[in-house]
């Protein structure tokens, strides 16, 4: 055993790396450590946890397969990895066993010829791995190890229980039908038939196997006794250490016929008649215990009535004290159930003074006891909070066990509690002499539900304490606020559920936290799960509280429930921005899990208010979660991916302009354009989705103008890029024509030419040269429109094309300019000389023409202007058309 002294903590690199199951970070370690593999025989913190124990728990096979098959650790490593304990005495054989891992458990046991035996070592309660398989009800992995190794079916805890004993005692009727049922009982069939000798094997409490399956309430108990039997059937000779028989111990008979046909055993039917030490038969036990078929199976044997115990009481005195006490039993009248909803604490005071025990043991239709009914409080019930409080503490100073009753649905009075809503409204009578008075108010304002609370829990402790006093050592008691319902929630998981008074929460966090933190309901929820799952409209809890969740059961941040969601996922999953910080900060390693989609923390925010992710993406104390912005979910998105998808550009801008890890600006426009290239499993990067939106935000539209990275992902014409070849078959059109029409004019100069010489006779003059000049600058602008065109077509980057597209528009509309001045400079050389003012009003006709190729320009002003010049069209045309109507208004004036 490694003394404290010994244990080297391991390193929270090696940590993460065994949890995450990152297969490259472990040969990295093992290259810098080469020569040293004590590193990877460090253990955690008080945990004693190895790299295989964590790997185990989290399921990372593929790491383990590295790390114990491929050779990278030595023999002699990894034979001191698979025996190594943890603080438990658990070796990764114990936790593979534990978590039902089968290939885990063929992958150790490959690796252990020459090595001592990993399977037959005990934690610290004694128990091998196939007796933590067997705990856990992990079938398969628990047949695995007895087909492998039958002598561990004899193997015995420090309980002296062997497999066996474990096994029958697991109530099968909680185990789902089929296939898995089958198996269970496969495997007990095993245990017996490789040591069927331990049948007769009595553990501490002097129980054999045989009296443990006797007494479970279980529709397979008899099959289970009768497998045992027939391999063992000396072993019905065997007691207790009370002397007790299976027959004493039989609690539940599935049919008439499975009983009958136990009875009619030839071992079973010889002692049907055995007494105990105490003198008691099987008859006085069953008619104890209320078991009636097993009282009507003995007596149709027949089993002997007349026997006396020690006390001198026969099982026939029995049976007429039982029918005696049956009719005494009474169901809640009408009356009393709608006193206790009504809150009617007079009658029922009247009542529990009249009828005693006989009124506190009631129950109504649901099986619900007179406190059940009075911790549920209705609308507008009339409360008088002395009084009330007054009566359940005298209900409960009679009866404390009332709290730890179950209703139909497994609630407990605390269950029913803890459920009302805090915002209930009740009556509460004023000062007024009249008695229809009264003041309406929520529960949360008054303090009746924490301080019921209150006295519910110390009345069991205080009764606990007496019991301890006195020793009792039968006291039964269970505590209230521990109890799961049907559904597998305690008091605390209802709470939470509920949204219920922020005090009741907080007391029931005082009460055994330690345990209550680590209670799975059905849904495999611990109360941290449901508290992150608070809606961030509720009034907040204090931050030590989730801290106290998380110190109770670190592993509940790693947990996933049945929607395949840790805490921290829930929390983000309701926007819950507090919850998520603090969860943050106190488990930073569990933030790195992913949902049942492959979904982390940014995935779901996307879905959320845009406010979150801004203040979480720039945030100083968060920046370990920037690292998560380029995980992919099982379709290879990333959360990019997700916003631009559903159309969340805030998302979207946030996550490209904060989510750098680092501010330098050429690592930050480094990681800007290859997180903009990641692609998903269809080869779709988010530069393509934003190239293919329709329509992007102004704001963004924007901020894409300004990132110098961003250039090229999108049209700064707004040119959709499915519509590329369209608007280049256009532009190529309109291109060409301009290249003609400048052609032509270069040719056919205003002003004639020299006969002789064929030059222009207009050169001299300035504004022939700018003509000269412009029609210059349009003619190669309109080719150089024609060969970029030419290259967007053929460009297979989309990238690229599009800024092709971007720069032969922007020529284009060059060309457009050039080709504009080229007409006025020629008009201007021709008819200046002649008549200046007929040019210079069409020089300054063409230069606001040269405004509307701005398109802010005909958007903002022309549209309006446009419509404006429609309906005032209009207007006239119906004047024209209808003379009645010029007639009409004349004569109005």
């Amino acid at each position: 055993m490694t003394t404290t002294a010994e244990i080297v903590e391991m390193d929270r690199k090696l940590y993460n790396v065994a949890v995450i199951g990152d297969i490259q970070s472990f040969l990295n370690a093992r290259d810098i450590e080469s020569g040293s593999e004590e590193f990877f025989l460090r253990q955690t913190f008080p945990q004693r946890n190895n790299i295989l124990h964590l790997a185990i728990r989290h399921f990372k096979h593929e790491f383990i397969k590295v790390a114990v098959l491929e050779g990278f650790l030595s023999r002699a490593a990894i034979d001191k990895l698979i025996c190594q304990g943890n603080c438990e005495s658990n070796t990764p054989l114990h936790v593979a066993a534990e978590v039902g891992h089968t290939d885990i458990c063929k992958l150790l046991l490959q690796q252990t010829a020459d090595m001592a035996e990993p399977w037959t070592l005990q934690n610290a309660d004694g128990n091998t791995p196939l007796h933590v398989a067997v705990i856990h009800g992990n079938v398969e992995f628990a047949a695995l190890m007895v087909e492998r190794h039958p002598r561990l079916a004899r193997a015995t805890n420090s309980s002296l229980e062997t497999p066996l004993h474990i096994a029958t005692y697991r109530d099968i009727g909680y185990v789902k039908e089929g296939e898995t049922t089958s198996l269970y009982l496969g495997l007990i069939k095993l245990l017996v038939e490789k040591e069927s000798c331990v049948t007769c094997w009595r553990d501490e409490n002097g129980f054999t196997p045989l009296h443990r399956a006797a007494s479970i309430t279980s529709y397979y108990n008899l099959k289970i006794i009768r497998l045992m039997l027939e391999h063992c059937p000396e072993s019905a000779e065997v007691r207790d250490s009370s002397g007790k028989t299976i027959l004493h111990h039989l609690r539940w008979i599935p049919s008439y016929d499975e009983g009958m046909e136990l009875l009619n055993v030839p071992v079973i039917y010889a002692i049907k008649d055995y007494q105990d030490h105490q003198g008691n038969t099987p008859l006085h036990m069953a008619v104890r215990n209320q078991n009636l078929k097993l009282v009507q199976y003995l007596l149709r044997f027949p089993a002997k009535m007349n026997i006396k115990n020690k006390d001198g009481i026969s099982a026939l005195d029995l049976i007429e004290e039982e029918m005696q006490t049956s009719m005494n039993k009474r169901e809640m009248t009408l009356e009393e159930c709608r006193a206790l909803d009504a809150g009617n604490i007079p009658y029922l005071d009247n009542r529990l003074q009249k009828l005693g025990m006989n009124f506190l043991g009631s129950r109504d239709s649901r099986w619900r006891n007179i406190l059940h009914k009075l911790m549920h409080i209705h609308r507008g019930t009339l409360i008088k909070q002395t009084e009330f409080v007054s009566f359940i503490e005298q209900v409960l100073g009679m009866f404390p066990y009332l709290v730890c009753q179950k209703d139909l649905n497994g609630d407990t009075p605390i269950h029913i509690l803890v459920r009302n809503p805090y915002d209930t409204m009740i009556r509460l009578p004023t000062s007024s002499t009249q008695q229809k008075d009264c003041n309406l108010s929520p529960l949360s304002t008054l303090d009746l539900l924490p301080k019921l609370l209150e006295l519910c829990h110390n009345s069991l402790t205080n009764e606990r304490r007496e019991a301890e006093a006195g020793d009792l050592q039968d006291y039964e008691y269970d505590w209230a606020w521990l109890m799961q319902n049907e559904d597998g929630n305690t008091p605390l998981h209802e709470a939470l559920i509920a949204n219920s008074d922020i005090r009741v929460l907080e007391r029931l966090l005082d009460m055994d936290i330690q345990i209550t933190a680590n209670l799975l309901n059905k849904r495999n929820q611990t109360p941290l799960h449901l508290l992150a799952g608070r809606s961030s409209g509720l009034e907040p809890l204090e931050s030590k509280t989730i801290e106290s969740l998380v110190n109770a059961n670190e592993g509940a941040a790693f947990l996933l429930d049945e929607d395949t969601l840790t805490p921290f996922l829930k929390a983000v999953k309701v926007g819950n921005l507090a919850t998520i910080t603090t969860l943050n900060e106190l488990s930073p390693e569990a933030t790195r899990m992913e949902d049942s989609n492959g979904q982390t923390l940014w995935h779901l925010l996307v879905n959320q208010p845009e406010y979150l992710t801004w203040r979480l993406i720039r945030s100083s104390q968060q920046q370990n979660l920037k690292c998560l912005l380029d995980i992919k979910d099982w379709e290879g998105k990333t959360p990019l991916h997700l916003a631009v998808e559903s159309r969340q550009f805030r998302h979207a801008k946030y996550f490209i302009e904060y989510g750098s890890p680092s501010d330098e600006p050429e690592a930050r426009q480094k990681w800007m354009r290859e997180y903009l290239e990641l692609e998903t499993k269809d080869g779709i990067t988010s530069s393509d989705l934003i190239r293919s939106s329709p329509q992007v935000p102004d704001y963004f539209e924007q901020f894409m103008k300004d990132e110098p990275t961003m250039i090229g992902i999108r049209s700064v014409w707004e040119v959709p890029t499915t519509q590329m070849n369209e608007y280049a078959d256009t532009m190529g059109v309109t291109a060409a024509l301009l290249a003609t029409i400048t052609f032509t004019a270069a040719f056919t100069v205003p002003g004639g030419q020299v006969e002789d010489k064929g030059t222009p006779l207009l050169m001299k003059k300035a504004a022939f040269k700018i003509f000269l000049i412009s029609d210059i600058l349009a003619m190669c602008l309109s080719m150089m429109v024609l060969f970029c065109l030419l290259w967007v077509v053929a460009c297979a980057e989309k990238g690229k094309a599009v800024v092709l597209m971007d720069f032969s528009i922007t020529l284009l509309l060059l060309s457009f300019y050039a080709t504009l001045v080229t007409f006025m400079a020629g008009l201007y050389a021709t008819i200046f000389p002649v008549s200046p003012w007929i040019a210079i009003i069409s020089l300054a006709l063409c230069s606001l023409l040269m405004f509307l190729m701005d398109k802010r320009i005909v958007m903002d002003c022309m549209v309006p202007i446009g419509r404006s010049l429609l309906l005032f069209s209009q207007k006239i045309s119906r004047y024209v058309r209808s003379p009645t109507l010029i007639y009409n208004t004349i004569k109005k004036h």
